[in-house]
C-alpha cells in the first residue's frame, strides 16, 4: 500500500462559508467571535454518498493504492468508475470507504477550528470507537450520549425490584467509553451524557446528588482529563458540582501530567468491525469491569498504538477474537512475546492481514498457538503464550497480575476500582480509589461505603517510600490513614472509603 498521505477532501464536506451561517450572528457580530468552540451533533453520522463525495472517495483511492493493487486487493478494476460499496458490503473496498469518511469527517473538524481560531486569534475546538480514533482524535471532546440500556445508563448501583422482596444489583459505569478514549493518548477527551433509560425512564434510575459525585468521580480517575455532563440543575447537583471542582482545582497535580501506570494491555482494535468482525470489541467491553474489579493494572491498546513503544511497559497482552491483524502489528507481538512476555488469547487470532487475506501460518515464536485448546499454554521465546476462551477463565489467569485490595479485614473489594498512574519520572504513584455501591434512585439508601480498605501497591524497582497523603473528594482536608512498607510492597489502609479517594505514594 503506498503512505498515506493527509489531503483535503473538499468536495465531500459542507463548504465552511455555508457551514459558519449556521451559526447565528449575535449582536451584528461575526459568529465566530461569540464562540469558543462548536458541538457537532451525530459528526459520526456525517456519511455522504453525494457525487462530490464520490469523486473525492476515488481521488482518495487513488493517492493510497495503485490501480494493479485496486484490482487485487480491492475488487475495484477501474478507480475513475469506483462506487460506494453497499452497507452490507464486506471486504477490503467497504473498509476503506469507513476510512474516507473518517479522513473526511477530520478534515472538517480541522477546518472548523483553523477558521475559529484565524477569526479569534487563539484556539477554537472543533461515535464509534473506530471512528473517534480515525476521525475525532483532533477534537477536544466526544460526547458519549449514553440514552438506552438495560437498567438506564447512570452510573451507580442499580436497585431493581424483580419480585416482592426481591432486588436485582447491577452496577453501571460508563469504564470501557473512558478507558477507550484515554488509550489513543491523543487530543479528544470523552465527555459522559447519561439518561435514566431513554425515552423514559424509572424512580429506581433517577440520578442523584451522590451518584452524580460517583460519574464526576469516575472521569476523574479513569478519563485523563474527560468529563460528566449534568443536567442543568444546580438545586440538586450544586453541592456535588462546587465540592468536585474544588478538589480537582485545588489538587491539579493528582490529575495533570501523569501517564497510566499498568502492565497489562488489551488491545481494543475498533477496526474490526469494519471487517464484519463486532465480537471482538464485543468482549472487550465485557471484560472492561471484570479486570477492573479483579483491580488488574491495564489499559486498552488500540490500532493506533500498537507497536513496540507502547507495549515496552506491558508485562501481558490480552487478544481477544482478534481476526484480523496488520503484519506490523503481528510482528511487534512476536517480539513482544520472545522478549518474555505474555500473550493471552481468546478465540481467532491474526486469521487475515490487513488487506483480508488468509494468514496460514504464524510467525516464530508464535507458531503453535492455534494448536492450543482452551486452558492450554506454550513457552515461546523467552515468553509464554496461553489460550482462555471464556471470560472469567482469563479474568482468573490476569488476576494476580492485579494489586491486592481487600476489605472488612480481608475480604474481596468487587465494585471498588482503581485507576492507577505514574509521574513522568516516575517518583510519584497516584492511585484513585472509587466504590461504585453508590445507589441510584430517587430517595436512595445510603451510599454502601467500603470499611478497613487495604491496597497493597508493589513498588517500582528500585525505588523506597518517601512520603504519602490520601485524599478525597467527598470530604476536605487529608484522610486518616497509614502507609507500610514490606518486601518491597506499599499496603494503604483507609478506615472507610465513601465514595471516592487518591493516594499518592512519593518515592526517592
Amino acid at each position: 500500500m503506498a503512505a498515506a498521505q493527509r489531503r483535503r477532501h473538499p468536495a465531500a464536506l459542507l463548504p465552511l462559508r455555508h457551514r459558519c451561517r449556521l451559526l447565528p450572528a449575535l449582536q451584528g457580530e461575526p459568529p465566530l467571535r461569540r464562540c469558543d468552540g462548536v458541538f457537532v451533533d451525530n459528526g459520526c453520522s456525517q456519511k455522504s454518498r453525494s457525487p462530490a463525495a464520490l469523486a473525492a472517495f476515488r481521488a482518495f483511492l487513488k493517492e493510497r493504492w495503485t490501480p494493479a493493487q485496486a484490482r487485487d486487493l480491492l475488487g475495484i478494476a477501474d478507480l475513475d468508475t469506483a462506487a460506494f460499496p453497499g452497507d452490507r458490503d464486506e471486504g477490503l473496498a467497504a473498509v476503506e470507504m469507513q476510512r474516507f469518511w473518517c479522513a473526511t469527517l477530520r478534515d472538517q473538524m480541522a477546518a472548523i477550528r483553523a477558521a475559529g481560531t484565524a477569526e479569534l486569534g487563539r484556539d477554537f475546538n472543533g461515535g464509534r470507537p473506530s471512528e473517534i480514533q480515525a476521525g475525532l482524535s483532533d477534537t477536544d471532546f466526544v460526547m458519549f450520549e449514553k440514552s438506552i440500556g438495560e437498567y438506564g445508563t447512570n452510573p451507580g448501583l442499580v436497585l431493581q425490584p424483580v419480585l416482592d422482596g426481591v432486588t436485582l444489583r447491577v452496577i453501571n459505569d460508563s469504564l470501557f467509553d473512558l478507558l477507550f478514549v484515554r488509550s489513543l493518548r491523543a487530543r479528544v477527551r470523552p465527555i459522559i451524557l447519561t439518561r435514566g433509560g431513554y425515552p423514559s425512564t424509572r424512580p429506581e434510575w433517577v440520578l442523584n446528588p451522590d451518584a452524580a459525585r460517583l460519574g464526576m468521580a469516575e472521569c476523574a480517575a479513569f478519563s485523563g482529563g474527560g468529563g460528566f455532563l449534568l443536567t442543568p440543575r444546580f438545586d440538586a447537583y450544586h453541592d456535588a458540582l462546587n465540592d468536585l471542582r474544588a478538589f480537582i482545582e485545588g489538587h491539579p497535580d493528582l490529575h495533570a501530567g501523569l501517564l497510566p501506570w499498568t502492565d497489562t494491555a488489551v488491545l481494543a482494535l475498533a477496526e474490526q468491525v469494519w471487517y464484519g468482525h463486532s465480537d471482538h470489541m464485543g468482549q472487550v467491553r465485557r471484560l472492561t469491569p471484570l479486570l477492573a474489579d479483579a483491580h488488574v493494572r491495564f489499559d486498552l491498546l488500540p490500532e493506533s498504538r500498537l507497536g513496540t513503544a507502547a507495549l515496552s511497559e506491558a508485562g501481558a497482552v490480552v487478544a481477544c477474537a482478534a481476526r484480523v491483524l496488520a503484519e506490523s502489528h503481528l510482528q511487534a507481538l512476536a517480539r513482544f512475546v520472545d522478549a518474555g512476555g505474555t500473550l493471552v488469547v481468546a478465540g481467532a487470532f491474526a486469521d487475515q492481514d490487513e488487506f483480508g487475506r488468509a494468514r496460514p501460518v504464524l510467525p516464530s515464536p508464535l507458531a503453535g498457538l492455534r494448536e492450543l485448546a482452551d486452558g492450554q499454554s506454550l513457552k515461546a521465546g523467552a515468553g509464554e503464550v496461553l489460550r482462555a476462551d471464556q471470560d472469567e477463565a482469563l479474568v482468573d489467569r490476569l488476576a494476580p497480575r492485579g494489586l491486592a485490595l481487600t476489605r472488612d479485614g480481608g475480604r474481596p473489594a468487587p465494585g471498588v476500582r482503581v485507576a492507577s498512574y505514574r509521574s513522568p519520572d516516575g517518583r510519584r504513584l497516584v492511585l484513585h480509589l472509587v466504590n461504585y455501591h453508590v445507589p441510584l434512585g430517587v430517595d436512595p439508601p445510603p451510599v454502601e461505603a467500603v470499611a478497613d480498605l487495604s491496597l497493597g501497591v508493589p513498588l517500582p524497582a528500585g525505588r523506597a517510600l518517601r512520603g504519602f497523603r490520601v485524599l478525597s473528594s467527598d470530604v476536605p482536608g487529608a484522610l486518616p490513614a497509614e502507609v507500610t512498607v514490606a518486601g518491597g510492597v506499599a499496603t494503604v489502609r483507609l478506615p472507610q472509603l465513601r465514595i471516592h479517594a487518591v493516594v499518592e505514594l512519593v518515592m526517592n
